[in-house]
């Protein structure tokens, strides 16, 4: 059997990792290992960078910094958990991927997009999605979700109207690039595993 590498996308409180889960469950139900990873982390020194992103008190950080320790991150993920498990046919279900930092760092760091896409590609050991799946939803309810349950990181921190800003380049990606299947979040997790199966034909 084949294996699959899937990345899943969406701005926090889309529900990604819930979905990573049944996704995850769906396969593993049908007899096939499924490596679950978050990006940036899943491994220690992708853990520690991701500490590093997140953290609140880091206001000064360079964007080009930024930039390349996402980079640094998705490089040992690739390296030392993605790779090795696609070798084995087993399937890959990452929650973000390289979309999120085309997606934030042209915001955060005004990139050019197409530096970003050279970047992301030239990445040692990059490796790409079979398919990326976006669950689209508006940035107020987004936030809204995200308040419900803990406090907002550097990211979220930066209010709605970022969080409206990156939606829309989201969109606009899903547009440009192939092997992005756009999902409305507004669903239920059933409709969205459904949706899900159906486009991966399996």
């Amino acid at each position: 059997m084949r294996s699959y590498f899937i990345a899943m996308e969406g701005i926090d409180g889309s529900g990604k990792s819930t979905i990573v889960k049944r996704l995850a469950s769906y396969f593993e139900s049908n007899g096939r290992t499924v490596i679950t990873v978050r990006d940036p982390g899943s491994t220690t020194i992708g853990d520690a960078i991701r500490e590093i992103l997140l953290n609140k008190s880091f206001t000064n950080m360079s964007s080009h910094t930024e930039l390349y320790l996402y980079l640094a991150a998705r490089a040992q993920l690739a390296e030392e958990r993605i790779i090795p498990a696609l070798q084995a046919n087993n399937i890959v279900i990452s929650d973000r991927y390289s979309l999120s930092t085309i997606v934030y760092q042209s915001l955060t760091g005004k990139h050019d997009l197409e530096k970003l896409e050279q970047l992301t590609i030239n990445a040692k050991n990059y490796c790409t999605p079979d398919i990326t799946f976006l669950l689209d939803m508006p940035a107020e309810k987004s936030l809204e979700r995200v308040l419900s349950i803990r406090q907002p990181d550097r990211m979220e921190a930066r209010g709605v109207e970022f969080l409206k800003l990156v939606r829309q380049r989201y969109c606009d990606c899903a547009k440009k690039y192939k092997n992005i299947h756009v999902i409305d979040a507004a669903k239920s997790p059933d409709q969205i595993l459904n949706e899900m199966i159906g486009v991966l034909n399996v």
